[in-house]
């Protein structure tokens, strides 16, 4: 049974020696230009995308579709959590600095819900019989674009989570 244990540590330090030398193979400007795009992405998601759900909503709310306040409300939310993280990390003083975060996950967790609804009511199957889908122009701005918009984590977040995984495999 010893054997057998000093046969699987063996084999898993060399799978981490392989696996070490193809991340250290790859250059530190390659990590620094993958850090700096993927904020840049991020970055403007996170401003583009809120007012294009807000004209989006605005523009289109003579549709009669509950998607059109439902892009106005996302829009506006995630433009007020931006705003208390913009606030939580200006006031650096510890006495002042929960607040802020808080309020940020409480609107982060009313954005959850947000889309949440969203998400559901465009993968049920449930807009497939709204009148808004005859008209092409409001398919398009209010199902098409929030089915992207209910993608766009899943979208965003794998690249991610795959570039996080190469990123603490790296430090080790």
């Amino acid at each position: 049974m010893e054997e057998r244990y000093t046969e699987q540590t063996t084999m898993q330090e060399e799978h981490e020696e392989e696996n070490d030398d193809f991340v250290d193979s790859c250059p530190p400007c390659f990590w620094s230009l993958l850090k700096y795009s993927l904020v840049l992405i991020l970055f403007s998601f996170f401003l583009g995308v809120p007012f294009l759900m807000i004209y989006v909503g605005i523009s289109y709310i003579h549709c009669e579709d509950m998607f059109a306040i439902w892009l106005l409300i996302g829009g506006v939310l995630c433009y007020i959590d931006l705003l208390i993280l913009i606030v939580a990390k200006a006031l650096k003083t510890p006495e002042n600095q929960a607040i802020p975060y808080l309020a940020f996950f409480g609107i982060l967790l009313i954005i959850l819900i947000w889309w949440v609804f969203g998400f559901g009511r465009i993968f049920s199957g449930a807009m497939n019989r709204e009148p808004v889908m005859d008209d092409p122009v409001c398919k398009w701005y209010l199902y098409t674009f929030p089915f992207w918009l209910c993608l766009s984590p899943f979208v965003i977040g794998i690249p991610i989570l795959l570039i996080c995984c190469c990123c603490l495999n790296r430090s080790k």
